[in-house]
């Protein structure tokens, strides 16, 4: 991932230990707190179990998981729609 520096939370959280939807309305609208928290908890319960070595995070946007998954990875490559309106630092070549 480039500019990792850069990378700042989104869509997830960590909040004390508990990956959660984002409370900023700008990444997760109040209307959508409740499913985005139901995926978070099933994200938590899965990527300590499937997530290890090298990291291919498809579509992965601003990548709101990085948080979550950072620990158990060596290292990860982003990829992301190329003609995408949207500047995103983070894309791997």
């Amino acid at each position: 991932m480039k500019n990792k520096e850069q990378w700042s939370p989104s869509k997830y959280v960590l909040k004390k230990g508990n990956l959660k939807g984002s409370r900023d309305k700008k990444d997760v609208t109040i209307s959508s707190r409740l499913f985005v928290d139901l995926v978070a908890s099933f994200y938590q319960e899965n990527i300590p179990l499937y997530v290890s070595g090298n990291l291919l995070d498809l579509g992965c946007g601003k990548v709101p998981l990085y948080e979550s998954y950072k620990n158990y990875i060596l290292d990860n490559s982003c990829v992301d729609w190329q003609n995408t309106i949207h500047k995103n630092p983070f894309l791997d070549d």
